[in-house]
């Protein structure tokens, strides 16, 4: 990866990030996602933020991670939530909890279950909470 291509990414208002289509976000790499400021992981639609594919989620930072509203968390697949790692899990803010719908719930892995702290399980609405399987807990 050439490291202009990486400053051009980084120096992308959050208007030309805005604008990139499905294909031109899902053609950046993990080392390209991962040079993206918080402020333009923050900008990004919920349609943007549901079409990063599961590599791409997974080379976000827990301070990129963190700089996704409640309602981007809310958009991303079930898919993509599993492919979140325990760091990622572990990381995720309160406000960021409350978004997450009882199927993203339904659709942790059991160690994502296990990396969540009291405090996220405290965020938790009972709604949520009802969507936590048994196997999930019993793993």
């Amino acid at each position: 990866m050439q490291a202009s291509r990486l400053t051009e990414i980084a120096a992308m208002s959050t208007n030309q990030l805005g604008a990139l289509s499905r294909i031109q976000l899902r053609t950046l790499n993990a080392t390209q996602v991962g040079a993206l400021a918080t402020s333009q992981i923050a900008a990004m639609s919920t349609v943007q933020v549901s079409n990063f594919a599961v590599t791409q989620l997974g080379a976000l930072s827990q301070s990129q991670l963190g700089a996704m509203s409640s309602t981007q968390i809310n958009a991303l697949t079930a898919i993509q939530i599993q492919g979140l790692s325990n760091t990622q899990i572990g990381g995720l803010s309160f406000a960021q909890i409350d978004g997450l719908s009882t199927p993203q719930i339904g659709a942790f892995t059991t160690s994502e279950i296990s990396a969540l702290t009291p405090t996220q399980i405290s965020a938790m609405l009972p709604s949520q909470i009802g969507g936590i399987t048994q196997a999930q807990i019993d793993a």
